[in-house]
């Protein structure tokens, strides 16, 4: 089993400009598909996802929340991936999408929530929002 990192991540779904970088590409490629290896089964962790998904929306990649979702999902979802919470990830994403005004750490939180039947709590108005939920300091002016 191969466990991966955020770099092959963002240099699996980039497009290169440098010879470098063609290469790392050539090499995460692998990493994904198992060519060569003998062992083409990966996983990663929640916290690699969110960092992927830092990266590519920085100036430096400027990638949309469509094309992260898409080719981020692509991948999550080989059958070759074990991860265990990769409903949930994948699940977070496409939330990710669909609310713009949520971080994607937020949604995650909310598909956590909802998942495993948690209360949410929290000041942000717009997470508050989309989990259909008052914001906790409203909230406990209820209670």
């Amino acid at each position: 089993m191969n466990l991966i990192d955020t770099n092959a991540f963002v240099r699996y779904l980039t497009i290169p400009k440098t010879e470098t970088e063609r290469q790392f590409q050539s090499l995460a490629r692998t990493l994904f598909t198992g060519a060569g290896t003998g062992d083409n089964r990966f996983t990663t962790t929640p916290e690699v996802v969110s960092e992927v998904i830092f990266v590519l929306t920085t100036d430096q990649f400027r990638q949309s929340r469509i094309d992260i979702a898409t080719n981020l999902t692509a991948v999550l979802t080989l059958p070759t991936c074990y991860m265990p919470e990769r409903d949930e990830v994948v699940e977070s994403i496409l939330l990710w999408t669909t609310k713009p005004r949520l971080s994607y750490v937020d949604a995650r939180l909310l598909v956590k929530a909802q998942s495993q039947r948690m209360t949410l709590r929290t000041f942000d108005t717009d997470l508050a929002k989309a989990a259909g939920v008052l914001r906790w300091d409203r909230q406990s002016r209820r209670e």
